[in-house]
Order: structure tokens, then sequence, then C-alpha cells
């Protein structure tokens, strides 16, 4: 490959086709297209079109029309629909964060679907309609992990761009090879993306493919993508390196104009009402990606110069998971500030394939091995950690010694060791075994402690052995070994063991568990509105995630259970606080409530409600829908009051409110 040849070429009069593809199920596909769709500097709208052979499953994410999408527009078409009729705005449904998708019904495809959507995207087939991307969008295909030749891996070989994801932990580096070569042996030139846990790992030199750039493994970053924005969600990690990758493809597939910009002539048209895929008039120019042509000198840590006085905090992601049919409505919902501007894009932690300036080697610079690209405290491109120097003045303040571990049980495990000197954690879950893990996240859930007899039941409910105790002592001498091996501390126990009760020593561990305990507590004491309100949002900050969701074991379901109704107690009482300051914020703590607990009944009856007070009554028929698709999943159908509620919504006037209850009452 030439060092200045582009890595990919853009066709001039029309939208893209990225393709995107896992090398095995589970590769990440769908989360990295969602965020590079999400990142797409433009200046054409992105749209993701669920071509994956196993069927689609962001709309039961996020609770929009499965067949809302390529099964209308395939209806619509087979039944000699106009044009218009057959346009992408006529079957699109928007994500919580504003980008636009054709779903597609889930389940594996048995065939004539996959040829269907093949045709749509390549228009190969002289039978199929022309005019469904009138606009001349950019479109990301989902392509799943296909098999090499066919038909959904044809779109490859159509694509304008062939991103191949690779995941470390679950893709075998010969295996992704050959996968790798088999896909794109036809077609335009590709693009390895990598999503590697362990960034200090040989894994991408045993893949033996040039690897166009890291993703963070950070599933609660992936999560938020699909949910509500609210004001109290930690930063995605995910979005400034999918920003920095969707930045230098549009860079390189986008032709070089023949005039300056500033001597267009801007043209301007009448409104002519609200459109799906408007974007605003005018855009920032797209960077070019630099990167440094030495590393920093031996022995000192590379200076932080990535920060620009353009660069701007990026807002918080926001979860709130499934959504009732208002994405696909023409709603209020907007596109958020990482799709309505570009700033100036921070490099990868692997280096770009050769194209001009991108070509140079990116050098690595300190970070944690769970994170993605290097961050900083401010810049757009923070990721999973954040690395920067204190002021001075601040480092004479005497400090409290600050817990040197932490460990977090909502959502997957993670275990986490600051080292002394460094504001950056270094991740080290991998380093213990799946029992010690268990006995972990077990402490964990125990803020005061668990005694012997309730560790051994938990761990070994049918031990056979005639001195469980010696079982025991062997597993937490290993987990007290493993974590002093990790983080080189030789003098900590890490585990006290006073009385015959076994807990994280507080000293040195930071638990989330703790955190969300100690809210939970505070919000049954808790008289006053401010301190309600302020208890309600730390309950909610702390539990971000199922609890220890990657453990199967029979103890840890009544402690989960309880962790998610004190969840939606939380949610009920402080939507209920902001019903009528912020109905706005209400609606996204309601669909919170319903991706904990998705078939209860009175939720949707506050959602229907608080949709006819934000008139926003179109939206009252597809969560009604909604709500009898998930009731029919466990035999059940909605009750007679909510079809009352839904009827006498539909039927009121203008600016007369429901005098029903609030959210949570």
């Amino acid at each position: 490959m030439a060092s200045g040849a582009p890595l990919f070429r853009r066709s001039a009069g029309r939208g893209l086709l990225i393709a995107v593809a896992g090398v095995g199920p589970g590769s990440g596909v769908t989360t990295t297209t969602v965020a590079l769709a999400r990142t797409w500097p433009g200046p054409e709208q992105a749209v993701i079109v669920e071509a994956d052979p196993t069927g689609g499953q962001l709309a039961a994410l996020t609770g929009a029309d499965p067949y809302r999408g390529l099964a209308s527009m395939a209806r619509a078409a087979s039944a000699g629909a106009p044009a218009k009729a057959l346009e992408l705005t006529e079957h699109a449904q928007l994500l919580p964060g504003g980008v636009a998708f054709l779903a597609s019904p889930p389940g594996p495809d048995s065939g004539p679907r996959a040829a269907w959507t093949t045709a749509l995207l390549t228009a190969d087939d002289n039978s199929h309609p022309r005019d469904w991307n009138p606009s001349g969008v950019t479109v990301f295909a989902d392509c799943g992990a296909p098999e090499p030749g066919s038909v959904t891996a044809s779109i490859l070989t159509h694509a304008d761009a062939r991103l191949l994801v690779v995941h470390a932990d679950r893709d075998d580096p010969v295996h992704a090879r050959h996968r790798i070569l088999a896909l794109t042996a036809h077609g335009r030139r590709r693009a390895v993306l990598l999503i590697d846990p362990h960034p200090g790992s040989d894994y991408a030199t045993a893949l033996g493919i040039p690897v166009m750039a890291r993703l963070p493994a950070d599933s609660a970053s992936a999560a938020t993508l699909l949910r509500r924005p609210r004001p109290w969600a930690r930063r995605n990690h995910l979005l400034p390196a999918a920003r920095v990758i969707a930045t230098a493809i549009d860079t390189q597939l986008r032709p070089s104009r023949p005039t300056p910009r500033t001597t267009r002539t801007p043209r301007t048209s009448p409104a002519t009402g609200r459109h799906l895929f408007a974007r605003p008039a005018a855009r920032p120019t797209v960077y070019r990606i630099d990167l440094p042509d030495r590393p920093p000198p031996a022995g000192r840590p590379a200076p932080d110069t990535r920060t620009s006085p353009a660069s701007r905090r990026s807002p918080p992601e926001a979860p709130a998971n499934t959504g009732t049919g208002r994405a696909g409505t023409g709603h209020r919902n907007r596109h958020d500030a990482d799709n309505a501007r570009t700033e100036v894009p921070q490099r990868p932690t692997a280096s770009l394939p050769p194209s001009g300036a991108a070509g140079r080697d990116a050098r690595s610079e300190p970070r944690s091995p769970s994170a993605g690209p290097a961050p900083t405290r401010d810049g757009p491109g923070a990721s999973a950690t954040v690395c920067t120097g204190m002021p001075e003045a601040d480092a004479a303040v005497p400090r409290e010694p600050a817990p040197v571990l932490s460990v977090t049980v909502f959502g997957p495990l993670r275990v986490l060791w600051r080292p002394s000197g460094h504001d950056a954690p270094v991740e080290i879950t991998r380093n213990l075994r799946p029992r010690e893990r268990e006995l972990l996240i077990l402490l964990a859930v125990h803020p005061a402690g668990a005694t012997r007899e309730t560790v051994i039941e938990a761990l070994w409910p049918e031990h056979n052995s005639p001195r469980p105790t010696n079982t025991l002592n062997t597993v937490v001498s290993r987990l007290r070994t493993a974590l002093a091996t990790a983080t080189g501390d030789t003098a900590s126990t890490f585990i006290d063991n006073d009385h015959s009760r076994y807990r994280l020593d507080p000293g040195l561990w930071d638990v989330d568990y703790r955190v969300f305990d100690s809210a939970v507590t505070a919000l049954r004491a808790a008289t006053d509105p401010v301190e309600r309100e302020r208890a309600c949002r730390a309950v909610l900050s702390a539990a971000d995630g199922v609890l220890a969701e990657e453990l199967t074991a029979d103890w840890i379901a009544p402690i989960r259970e309880h962790a998610r109704r004190d969840r939606l107690k939380a949610l009920g009482k402080l939507a209920a606080m902001l019903v009528d300051t912020d109905p706005d914020q209400t609606m996204a703590m309601l669909e919170t409530a319903l991706a904990l607990d998705p078939t209860n009944e009175p939720i949707y009856q506050d959602i229907l409600r608080l949709h006819a007070r934000l008139g926003e009554r179109t939206v009252i028929n597809p969560t009604l829908a909604l709500l009898k698709r998930r009731l029919e999943s466990i035999g059940d159908t909605p009750t007679q009051r909510t079809l009352d509620i839904a009827e006498r919504l539909r039927d009121q006037q203008p600016g007369h409110h429901d005098t029903g209850p609030g959210p949570g009452q």
C-alpha cells in the first residue's frame, strides 16, 4: 500500500455504504456500528441498516417496532407503493441518541430477507426500489458475523468502506485472520478495528493484519448508547475513540473540493416542516489526524498537548434503556452534541493505516489497560481513564489516604488498582480466577462482612469436603496472592478476617455496592425533599447496570432482586418529584424503570399520562402496542384500566391534563 494513498475512496454524488462486520458472534459489531454512526461528522446524515443474518436487535433493546424498517419497506415495495412510500424517512426510527435506523425483524433469516436487504444496499437488482435513499445519507450496514461467500457477505464487496471488528477476548487471532482475508478477498480496501480489554497484549501481532485503531472494551459505555440522556450519567468512554475512527474514514473518503469553502454561495430554501434527517446549515472544518513524529524523552511522561482552546467537554451519556415508541414518531428527540459538531480528533492507541498525516505510527502513552485512546480530562478524546497532572498548589494540600483498590459489581466485574503517584488506575480483573472473582463479589455485596458459614454455603452449597474451612482458606489465600502479585503490595492482607468474618478492608477498597447500600439507607431515612432527591440520585448513580451480571450462582439472585427493587423505588420517587418541573427527565426515568421491569403495567400508565401532558398523543398507540407485545410474551394482556386511560388520553382536548396519580404514586 502506498504511504500517501487514502485507505478508502469516496464516490461523488451519492451517500456512502459502510459495512461493519465481525469475525465471529459477539465481536461487538452492533455497538461499534452505533458508536460510529453517532459520531459520523457528515455533512450527510448517518443511518444504520440492520443486515445481520441472525436478525435485528436494536428495536428490542430500545423498545422500538422491529417490523418498521426493512419489513415495512419490503411490504410497501411488493404492494407496488409509490416512490414516496419507499423512502427511508417513511420507515426509519430513531435511537435514543438520535441516530436513525432501519430495523430488521428478530430471529434468524431463512433466506429472502438477506437477499432483499443486500439488493437494497447494493442496488444490483433491477427490480429493486432505487428511490429509498433520495437524500443520499451515509448507510452503516450492521452485517453481524456473515459467512464468507454468503449473500450478506456480498454487502462488503460493494461497500465503500469495510470495517472488520475483532474482539481480543472472544476471537482466536488465527481464526480471525483467516476470516478477515476470506470476507475481504474482493472489493475495496478494508480496515480492522480491535476491541482489546488488555491493550498491552500482543494480540495485534498474533493477528498479523494491520489494525486501524482500538476501541475500549467498556460494556457500561456500550449500554449507554441505547439509553435516553440523564444528567448524572458517567462519561461515555466509547464515543471519543469512535469519533477518531469516523473522522478518519470520512476524511479519507471525501474527495477534495475544487473551490475554497469561503467562495461557496450558501443556498437557502424555505422551511417545509419537520424533517427527520435535518442537519445544521454550517459545520466546522473536518480536521485530519496528526500523530506525533517522535516518542517523548525516556523516563518522563508524554506531555499532554491534545487539549486545545476549541476542545470542549463531551456531554454525559445517558442510561435509559427501553423506549416506548417515541423515537419512531417524530417527537422532539434531537441529536446530541456528539453528532452536532466536529472536534479536533484524538489519536487512537494503534497507528492508522498510511494516509497522509494519518500514516505515521502512533506512540503509546501511559493509560489504563482497560481503556481505549489515551484521554485528557477535558478534551474530546477522553476515554476510560483520566490521566492529567494536578496543579502544584493542590499537591501541597494534605489529603486523606484514598483507597488503592476499587471493585465494581454493578455490570461486569471490574477490579482496578491505582498505583502510588499515578492518577490512572490499572485494571487487574484478568489476574483473578473465576472462584476468586466470585468470592470478591460476595464480599463486595456484604459491606459489613460475611461469616465463614455464609461464604461456604454460597460458594459450595453442596460441598462434600470433610473440611470445607480448609477449602475456603485456600481460595482466600489465592485471592490475596493474586492481588499482591498484581499490585506489588506484599504487606497488605486486602481481606480482613476478624472473629470469623471476612470483609474487604475499607481502608484499601472502594466498592460501588457500598456506596449504593449507603444511599439506599439514606433514602429510607430521608424526611426532607432535598435530602430525598439527593439520596435518589445517589442510588441511581451508584447502580449503573445489573448487579453481578456475569454471575449465575443461586446465592446472588435475592441480592440482585433487592437491588433492582431499590433502583425502581428510587426512580419512582425521583420521577414523582420532577414530573411538574422537568417532564422530559421524568420520561427518561420511567423508561429506565421499564428496563428494570419491562412488564410493569402501572409504569406504562404513567408514561401514557406523561405523553399526553407533553402533547405527544401520537405515541400513545405505539406505547400501548409495546405493552401488549411484552405482556403477550408472558401470557398476559393489558387490564381494562390501562385501555381506558389510553382511550381517554387519545380523546382528551389539548391543554387538559389527566388528573390521575403521578409517577411512582
